[in-house]
């Protein structure tokens, strides 16, 4: 288009440049006929357009008039003509009537192929109120008397490199839509509102290759958009807004930014998106009625302090931070992706309603945490609770692995109050986190080594299952638990039949009180459905789980790991050689990996 464009001023016999100088030779031709249904008009030369010879495109022009008859020539002499207005009523015939095919629900648009020399000229009375070009095509100058008092500029698919805008009084919006200009000076344009430099990526070019920009006179900007497409986002690193106090909405996203300088605060500044860029850092508190808040995908790192009272959608997802707070959000609130443990991540929102598809509370996944133990033990004890999306604290369940194995409460390690003691030497374990509170994330550490106590703490086992494997005592299934004892247990009976149907533990030597009964598993169901145990012991006395969730899920759509339970003997368990186990809830099977009587 540059070349085009020197080409046409030398056919205008002018110097024009995009700085806009007037250009009144352009348009001193004598009056020209316009014909439109059947009438004629006289018309003047109202403006010019330069543009590349066999391209395609499309004029769109508005008038301060109620409604004008315009004419354009796109360079072959023939004139396409049609009714032009502001509002468009169209145009009125003798008896006050519209006539047909003269109204247009925005402005009028006329197309056409550029030929000739590459020159477009427009013909008409009034002056523009708005234009908009969709096509290589360009005015050969922004201020000509008929669009010096222009209000609203859109332009789509021109190819210029730099533009500069004269000091038109009227215009407020000045629109780009897949223009490659590496320059583009507003600086006198002062009565700009909006401001739109947008790169689709469906246009020729690779990326926007605009670098900076000057907005520092601009400060009656309340709509700013520096946009792209996520393939091909544009070069912009840095932008000032500190004189641009006036801003309601700012768009500055897949750009490379790295340093957004804001104002001390932006009193209407209801929607600010800066995501996909490479920013650090970012002065939250200068937008205290932010209501849309988006700068996912960058580089934020430490905690993030959101002060709006407004805030209806948050996305702080895919950066580094380690936490975030907010007052309150209603609608969207997504922060996984970062580096959050359950003690950081923020609880669900009081306004926010999960039931609605349209409100969403995204926490997972998020980065494995590093852990450095001291001796044999790792605390995590900060993370040992979490309210998340409950209404109450949950308690977080601890499992651990190392390598292919999986580690066993009482024997590997033990846990009090968040803090993991290890028992035997460990290489590459990782301890998984898993809280009701959080139901979707599995929170792990990054693997690390760690040197056993050497002694299991808490007593001596005077009963173990594990592997199919049973010391001090037996195990054997009954009725609907018969053959299912193997290298695991299924417990798929009643409690209502557990005099037939059970899972039988036999003991070498009777319970005391104050001995411990441990035992790890898991449910693998794909839905909710809970299963808990009751446990009949030969004294009469029983431990009913009912409808407490105790087990977790390992189905692959919950991905939890096996747990353990732990159990007090009481006075009233006291004696007993005999446990027999079935299911309290009977709404899936109970799989046990491993039982240990602890006496302490």
């Amino acid at each position: 288009m540059k070349k085009l464009f020197y080409f046409a001023c030398v056919l205008l016999l002018a110097t024009l440049t995009y700085s806009c100088t007037t250009n009144d030779k352009a348009i001193s031709e004598p009056y020209t006929i316009v014909e439109l249904d059947g009438h004629k008009y006289n018309t003047d030369l109202v403006a010019t357009f330069v543009g590349e010879v066999g391209a395609e495109v499309t004029l769109g022009l508005g008038v301060y008039d109620n409604f004008d008859i315009f004419g354009v020539d796109f360079g072959d002499g023939k004139i396409v003509a049609d009714s032009v207005g502001n509002q468009n009523g169209g145009v009125k015939d003798e008896s006050g009537y519209t006539k047909p095919g003269t109204t247009h629900t925005r402005m009028t648009e006329f197309k056409g192929t550029i030929a000739g020399e590459g020159i477009v000229k427009v013909y008409g009375k009034s002056d523009i109120w708005c234009f908009s070009i969709n096509g290589n095509l360009l005015p050969t100058a922004f201020d000509q008397p008929k669009l010096a008092n222009v209000v609203q500029v859109n332009i789509s698919g021109a190819v210029v490199e730099e533009i500069a805008l004269p000091a038109l009084e009227t215009l407020k919006q000045f629109h780009l839509t897949n223009v490659p200009v590496k320059s583009l000076d507003i600086s006198k344009a002062t009565e700009l509102t909006s401001l739109q430099v947008i790169h689709t990526g469906q246009s020729a070019y690779e990326f926007s290759p605009l670098a900076s920009i000057d907005l520092s006179k601009n400060t009656k900007l309340t709509a700013l958009t520096l946009g792209n497409s996520a393939y091909k986002p544009g070069i912009l690193t840095s932008i000032d807004l500190t004189q641009n106090t006036a801003l309601e909405n700012v768009v500055i996203s897949n750009n490379k930014i790295k340093s957004v300088k804001l104002a001390a605060a932006y009193e209407k500044l209801s929607t600010f998106n800066a995501s996909f860029n490479e920013i650090e850092a970012i002065a939250v508190t200068s937008l205290p009625a932010v209501k849309w808040f988006d700068v996912r995908n960058n580089k934020l790192k430490g905690s993030l302090y959101i002060p709006s009272g407004s805030l209806t959608n948050v996305y702080v997802n895919n950066n580094e931070l380690t936490s975030v707070q907010v007052r309150d959000v209603t609608k969207q609130f997504y922060f996984d992706n970062n580096k959050m443990t359950l003690a950081t991540m923020p609880a669900l929102p009081e306004s926010m309603n999960t039931t609605s598809k349209k409100k969403q509370f995204h926490y997972a996944p998020q980065a494995d945490i590093e852990v450095v133990p001291n001796g044999s033990v790792v605390d995590l004890s900060a993370q040992a609770s979490a309210k998340g999306m409950e209404a109450e604290a949950q308690a977080t369940t601890f499992a651990l692995t190392a390598g292919d194995a999986i580690l066993m409460e009482g024997k590997d390690y033990t846990v009090k109050d968040g803090k993991i003691t290890f028992i035997t030497d460990q290489k590459d374990a990782i301890i998984k986190m898993t809280n009701a509170g959080y139901p979707d994330l599995t929170l792990h550490t990054k693997p690390f080594d760690v040197k056993g106590t050497g002694e299991a703490v808490g007593g001596n086992a005077i009963f173990t299952f594990f592997d199919g494997t049973a010391t001090g005592g037996t195990v054997v299934g009954y009725g609907a638990d018969a053959e299912k004892v193997g290298k695991e247990i299924t417990i798929s009976s009643k409690k209502a039949n557990i005099e037939n149907d059970n899972i039988t533990i036999t003991l070498n030597e009777a319970l005391k009180a104050g001995d411990l009964i441990k035992m790890t598993g898991y449910r693998k169901k794909d839905t909710d459905a809970n299963g808990t145990l009751y446990f009949l012991f030969e004294t009469g006395e029983v431990i009913d789980e009912g409808d407490v969730v105790k087990w977790n899920n390992i189905h692959e759509n919950v991905g939890q790991q096996p747990n353990t339970n732990s159990y007090d003997v009481t006075e009233g368990m006291a004696g007993s050689k005999v446990i027999k186990l079935a299911r309290s809830k009977a709404s899936t099977n109970v799989f046990i990996q491993k039982i240990e009587i602890i006496r302490k």
